[in-house]
């Protein structure tokens, strides 16, 4: 054989190889490997597997079970979603990209082939018919093991390295490979839950940034006594302001042995800044006006006029904070009753993380990371708050379909973009 024969068979022999290369690279079975079994992470798992039977789809979580907090969402009864989504129920218009992605048709679609009954209550909050966390995550089990999606619990992955494909390393020295990596790792928040910062610094090794992190739609802790009025409820008008910002919410309020709490309360805690003044005004006269107030308390003396009006506990309260003991004051108190707020009730008693990773560092339409290709990031990771009434969960829903929806895609097209 001369030396052109050799070349050019050498040659042949090369091109050849990076063919076959290819060719099994192509027909290598993708890993689809999503970190964290909470709402997000589950419901993506599901619709990947759903949408390519081929592929191995692996759900690390780090508690002992999956869906651990989807029980305690909605005090058990599961708040699923609302029919009032919108952009400007949450901290940023940048949800707007997912939000249009899966509007109530997509969700109902979602949650029926899931075979999860619906219904909706006065003010919009959908829930399960049965009004029980345990039917949705029940549902979200039963599927990911008729699909054959493999959940590997008890397990903390300390690092992921980001080459060819993900190499995903745990604690315990075990080590994974993935095509892809969904960050559904939650956040802090979450009663009975140990916070733990390891997906925060394992995204932020990734490049990421991660703003400031603190608990939302949780109680607030004041300076003055509640003790008295523990376990009152209250229908008020409520503002918060926190420096010069303010914001505003309308609901119930619950007086706790330190502070306060209800849903309007959890509203607000979004906008609480430690450090910042902050105080929360009661209104618990919101259809009158001080002047209208004043004049149907002048009809008989105070005390026996606030008794028709007010519990009992609370006209102690009211009657305790009088400087003075003219109308005008009593029923300026009753229109701006103020209370100094000097922390929040911690991450174990908070249903949402606030902060997380910017949305402009994932693209706004499928949350891929815009620095480490075929990563995404999705659910309460991501540094989206919404208010109470099913808006953070439909959130987590939300993320995980278009997450899942371009990764299928992807896949379908042979990763071409």
């Amino acid at each position: 054989m001369n030396v052109q024969h050799f070349v050019l068979s050498f040659f042949l022999i090369l091109v050849y190889n990076k063919l076959m290369v290819k060719k099994m690279q192509e027909e290598k079975k993708k890993t689809i490997a999503i970190i964290g079994g909470g709402a997000s992470g589950l419901l993506c798992s599901i619709l990947i597997k759903k949408a390519l039977k081929d592929v191995s789809v692996v759900v690390f979580e780090r508690q002992a079970r999956i869906g651990k907090k989807i029980l305690q969402t909605g005090n058990g009864k599961c708040n699923l979603s609302n029919q009032n989504i919108h952009w400007n129920c949450y901290n940023t218009w940048g949800v707007d990209g997912v939000l249009q992605q899966f509007s109530f048709k997509e969700f109902s679609e979602v949650f029926s082939d899931l075979g999860v009954w619906l219904t909706t209550d006065s003010e919009g909050r959908i829930y399960p018919y049965s009004y029980r966390a345990q039917t949705v995550l029940d549902a979200l089990v039963r599927e990911i093991e008729e699909l054959g999606i493999e959940v590997i619990t008890d397990i903390t992955i300390s690092e992921i390295k980001a080459l060819d494909d993900f190499s995903i390393y745990a604690t315990d020295f075990r080590l994974y490979h993935a095509d892809y990596v969904i960050m559904a790792t939650g956040g802090l928040a979450g009663i009975g839950a140990s916070p733990s910062q390891e997906s925060y610094d394992i995204l932020k090794s990734l490049g990421h940034s991660i703003l400031p992190l603190s608990s939302g739609l949780c109680a607030l802790k004041t300076k003055e006594k509640t003790k008295s009025i523990s376990g009152l409820r209250m229908k008020v008008k409520a503002s918060i302001w926190a420096g010069e910002h303010q914001e505003t919410s309308s609901g119930e309020v619950l007086f706790k042995e330190d502070g306060l709490s209800g849903i309007v309360i959890f509203d607000l805690s979004r906008f609480y800044q430690k450090k910042k003044h902050c105080t929360i005004e009661l209104d618990f006269f919101p259809t009158y006006t001080v002047e209208e107030i004043e004049q149907k308390l002048s009809l008989r003396p105070l005390k026996e006029a606030l008794l028709g009006c007010l519990p009992k506990m609370l006209v102690q309260d009211v009657l305790s904070r009088l400087k003075g003991n003219t109308l005008k004051e009593v029923s300026s108190l009753l229109k701006h009753y103020t209370y100094t707020i000097v922390d929040s009730y911690g991450f174990l008693h908070a249903q949402i993380t606030l902060g997380g990773v910017p949305l402009e560092e994932v693209n706004p339409f499928t949350l891929e990371s815009l620095y480490v290709p075929k990563m995404y990031i999705i659910g309460e990771a991501l540094d989206v708050d919404g208010k109470c009434g099913g808006y953070n969960l439909h959130f987590a829903w939300a993320s995980a379909y278009v997450a899942g929806k371009n990764i299928v895609e992807k896949i379908k097209k042979g990763e071409k973009r």
